[in-house]
C-alpha cells in the first residue's frame, strides 16, 4: 500500500499476503526436499509481489516472484530436481492453489510460471519494499 495510506513501519495487508504465499510454498518445498534426502542447511527467499490495475481499475497482486536461494551439505538437488520440487511445493501448497495470482519461481536463471499472465508488463508496478517474513531458514550443523 503506497503512503500516505501505509507505515512503513508495519506490514501492509499486501506484503503479508506475498510473505503467507512465500512461506506455505518454502515450508511445502523443505517437506518434500527432506523426503527426497536433499540436506538444506538453509532456505532464503526474498519474494516480490507486483500490483497491477484489473479490466475495472482496481489494484491487486497479479504476480508473485520467489527468489529462493538454497544452501545444501552432504546431499544437493541439481537444478532440475530443484524445479521438480518447486513443482510439487506448488501442488500442496493450499494457499498457492486458492489464489488466481501469478507465483514465479525465479532461481539461477530458471523461471517456472505456474500461469500465464494476462497483464501486460507495461502496467506492473513493483513494490518499493522488499517484503518483510518472506522466509528464511537456516539449519544448525551438528
Amino acid at each position: 500500500m503506497p503512503a500516505p495510506w501505509s507505515n512503513a513501519a508495519h506490514v501492509d495487508p499486501e506484503e503479508a499476503y506475498v510473505a503467507s504465499v512465500a512461506s506455505c510454498l518454502m515450508l511445502w518445498w523443505l517437506s518434500i526436499a527432506a523426503k527426497h534426502g536433499f540436506d538444506v542447511v538453509r532456505y532464503e527467499d526474498n519474494a516480490l509481489g507486483t500490483m497491477t490495475r484489473n479490466a475495472a481499475g482496481k489494484l491487486w497482486v497479479s504476480q508473485i516472484d520467489l527468489r529462493p536461494r538454497i544452501a545444501y551439505g552432504a546431499r544437493a538437488a541439481s537444478p532440475a530436481e530443484e524445479a521438480h520440487l518447486h513443482a510439487l511445493a506448488h501442488e500442496e501448497c493450499f494457499i498457492a492453489q486458492s489464489i488466481r495470482t501469478e507465483v514465479r519461481i525465479l532461481t539461477k536463471g530458471f523461471c517456472f510460471p505456474t500461469e500465464v499472465s494476462n497483464t501486460p508488463s507495461r502496467h506492473r508496478r513493483r513494490a518499493q519494499t522488499p517484503v518483510p517474513h518472506a522466509g528464511v531458514l537456516t539449519r544448525a550443523r551438528s
